[in-house]
């Protein structure tokens, strides 16, 4: 994601921009300056950052960006936070909510991926089994899936 680049915002900041002006990420009504003093403040605390794309008939082109991914590493376990814009479909959710989790199963760089859920969302991590992405509740609105990542054992002293 390019949200600063150099003395400026990056491409990225409209999406971002668009997306809180049409209802996304909860911060009210504040200025584009403060929008994005806020998403740079709050986006430093991960170690990455994406903005997913999918298909969506709210753009011209009939693809566009519908969410973004902030994750945050130890180097074998991963946390990602998903905000969806206002404008994803209960479709773009599914398909990039399957696409995401698969590469987490697939990935040689990942261990495993711990992320909290929301009532609305507990119901879709259990459907991710329809899908043969075998996502396990670990409790308290946990969810935990592994990627192929060897995890070492710590040494007992």
């Amino acid at each position: 994601m390019s949200i600063v680049d150099g003395d400026d915002y990056g491409k990225d900041m409209g999406i971002l921009w668009a997306a809180h002006r049409a209802g996304s990420f909860g911060l009210g009504d504040i200025e584009q300056a403060q929008f994005a003093e806020a998403f740079i403040a709050g986006a430093a605390d991960y170690d990455s950052a994406w903005i997913v794309e999918d298909r969506n008939d709210s753009f011209p082109s009939g693809r566009g960006p519908i969410a973004t991914i902030l994750v945050r590493s130890d180097g074998v376990v991963i946390r990602p936070d998903v905000d969806y814009f206002k404008w994803a479909t209960a479709r773009n959710i599914l398909r990039t909510t399957v696409a995401f989790f698969n590469w987490i199963r697939f990935s040689k760089d990942v261990s495993l991926c711990v992320f909290g859920s929301t009532p609305e969302s507990k119901s879709l991590y259990w459907k991710m089994r329809d899908y043969g992405i075998m996502v396990t509740y670990v409790g308290n609105g946990m969810f935990a899936l592994a990627g192929e990542k060897p995890c070492q054992q710590q040494s007992q002293r």
